[in-house]
């Protein structure tokens, strides 16, 4: 049985493998809607009541976007206007609406259990603001907040393709709270 305790509070387990734990960071680990700076977090690792820790500083927001082949870099793992794969092969037209996903949107409104699927509304929002560029334009961001039918801790954030952006690979850029991603994501624009 595997256990990872924030603080001593369990975090919601996603995946374990031999050499990974997917996990999401209770937002009860630290108290209030802001992290202090120079807040830190116990995070423990039990496996079948063995365990060892580390502590580890926090932030109030670091976002990830999920990308296609689950490497962190290249195509996104991006939906076009039309809810198919984003793609070479079925790229996006500039002005058109996609929707990113990623996790790390830190405080939210409202705060549910993170773990339990988003399934009704009010969908949480990120307490910070959230910015996307795509080929080094700013889009507009129509919706940003939880993924429906997904794992609270799990974002989404629809954008439209600014018109100067395209054709071919064009980069993604997401920032919230003014921390970036730090992640060379590809959308596939028409």
């Amino acid at each position: 049985r595997v256990k990872v305790l924030f603080n001593g509070i369990p975090g919601a387990i996603t995946a374990v493998t031999p050499n990974q734990i997917n996990v999401f960071v209770p937002y009860t680990a630290v108290t209030g809607n802001t992290v202090p700076p120079g807040s830190t977090v116990t995070v423990a690792v039990m496996v079948d009541g063995a365990g060892s820790s580390v502590t580890l500083p926090m932030a109030n927001t670091a976002p990830g976007i999920a990308t296609a082949d689950a490497s962190g870099a290249g195509q996104g793992a991006i939906l076009n206007q039309d809810g198919t794969p984003n793609s070479s092969a079925n790229p996006a037209l500039p002005g058109s609406i996609v929707s990113l996903f990623g996790t790390g949107e830190g405080w939210t409104s409202p705060q549910l259990v993170v773990g339990d699927f988003s399934i009704s509304t009010p969908y949480q929002t990120p307490v910070q603001k959230v910015t996307v560029t795509i080929g080094g334009q700013p889009g507009v961001v129509t919706y940003a907040g939880a993924a429906p039918f997904l794992p609270s801790g799990v974002w989404q954030v629809n954008v439209q393709i600014p018109t100067a952006a395209g054709p071919g690979g064009a980069a993604v850029a997401v920032s919230i709270g003014g921390i970036g991603a730090g992640q060379q994501v590809t959308l596939a624009v028409k």
